[in-house]
């Protein structure tokens, strides 16, 4: 899933954005679910690891905002003129 992210960035268009965001959006997914399995069979022993691993899913989520609101940006720009 990093794989399809870093293609979108490399693209730097439209088309990037939307690649980025999918595979940022699948690798969120997959960091969330493994901190919360790590949690969950470990216990307190992977809770340091386990947060670290939420806290990277959570970046993510931030920077797929972020790409939602470039997006919108080159609508209104598109739309305007």
């Amino acid at each position: 899933m990093s794989a399809i992210a870093l293609t979108g960035v490399l693209l730097a268009n439209i088309h990037g954005l939307l690649i980025e965001r999918a595979g940022l959006l699948g690798l969120t997914l997959m960091l969330l679910g493994f901190g919360a399995v790590l949690v969950g069979l470990h216990g307190l022993r992977a809770t340091q690891f386990g947060l670290l691993v939420v806290a990277i899913g959570a970046a993510n989520i931030f920077r797929i905002r972020q790409i939602r609101q470039d997006i919108a940006q080159i609508q209104v720009a598109m739309q305007s003129g």
